[in-house]
């Protein structure tokens, strides 16, 4: 994030409501004060940025001086005084969702154990498939990037008792596999 600072993103922006809002920036912003004028005339008091799908998740982002930024680090930036060391994960699944009470700052390892159930899920819970040779409920959790077999079990409430233990105890989020 290059020449930002905190001082100049709140001379940028208001937070509000989990969003960026455009303040009236000053003319110093700006390389002629036409361009200052046009710009707070257009923009000053709106949501700033568009939102853009990313993989099967949408984001907003936000174009400052011709670099363009993601809504939540720049956000992550405002409150914490620097860029995100790592990935912004949004705690709550709602990648639209900028309150800084929705956002850390996590290693990608950890940003994976907040995760969406995915659409391809069938059993209704992460780590849990139906084994069809066998029919038993089978428990595999991701575990330092490789999986790992934890069981096979006849019966379903098992299997999904065991899951969520595994989670809990390797230090997945609350919300992970949440709908």
């Amino acid at each position: 994030m290059k020449k930002l600072s905190k001082k100049f993103l709140h001379e940028c922006f208001t937070h509000t409501g989990g969003e960026l809002v455009w303040n009236t920036r000053p003319t110093r912003h700006f390389d002629s004060e036409p361009r200052s004028r046009t710009f707070n005339k257009q923009f000053a008091g709106k949501v700033a940025g568009a939102t853009r799908n990313k993989g099967a998740k949408q984001y907003t982002y936000i174009t400052i001086g011709g670099s363009v930024y993601s809504a939540h680090s720049l956000t992550w930036f405002m409150y914490n005084g620097k860029p995100p060391t790592h990935h912004i994960d949004h705690i709550n699944g709602n990648s639209l969702d900028n309150s800084i009470e929705n956002l850390r700052d996590v290693t990608q390892a950890e940003n994976n154990k907040n995760i969406k159930m995915t659409k391809k899920n069938k059993s209704g819970c992460v780590g849990v498939s139906l084994r069809g040779d066998n029919k038993k409920w089978v428990v595999r959790i991701g575990v330092n990037g490789k999986y790992k077999h934890f069981g096979a079990f006849k019966d379903f409430e098992f299997a999904e008792l065991l899951a969520n233990e595994v989670h809990s105890y390797l230090g997945y989020h609350a919300n992970h596999g949440s709908a």
